[in-house]
């Protein structure tokens, strides 16, 4: 299943934590899930609604003080992630690595497919340079309201 050879387990309470090839214990049950692990060389750990990361060596990588609600795996170093009800690339330290996103979907080869907070659509590279949709339109702005002409 891993790399690492580590196993989820849970204690009475619920909490996970892992345990080495052997059943030893390498990771004290304090977390509320762990949710998968190091198919991009981290583990997730989710604490009170907030994604971590450690690393293969059980180091903390992505602390849960950042507040982030969702991340996903990492690709050429980095990975979107939700925090404050907005989408981001973050980096693997967890430092912002683009603008803010209404949406950021799902990684594909060409990289994500995201909505900008003003509504445009387009490409979203690993780097976090975005590109606008070639069929992006731009909604234009209502028409002013004009009062109507003084009679004569």
């Amino acid at each position: 299943m891993n790399r690492t050879g580590y196993t989820v387990f849970t204690n009475a309470e619920g909490k996970a934590g892992l345990k080495d090839a052997e059943g030893n214990v390498v990771l004290a049950p304090t977390y509320d899930r762990i949710l998968d692990y190091d198919d991009d060389g981290y583990i997730r750990v989710l604490h009170g609604g907030v994604v971590g990361t450690l690393d293969l060596s059980l180091r903390e990588a992505i602390p849960h003080s950042l507040g982030l609600t969702h991340l996903g795996v990492f690709h050429n170093g980095t990975a979107r992630a939700r925090v404050d009800g907005v989408w981001v690339l973050v980096d693997e330290e967890g430092g912002e690595a683009s603008d803010y996103f209404k949406e950021i979907y799902a990684h594909r080869p060409w990289g994500y497919w995201a909505i900008r907070l003003d509504g445009i659509k387009g490409t979203l590279h690993e780097d976090g340079t975005f590109a606008p949709s070639k069929k992006a339109k731009q909604t234009p702005a209502p028409p002013q309201k004009q009062d109507p002409p003084t009679p004569k």
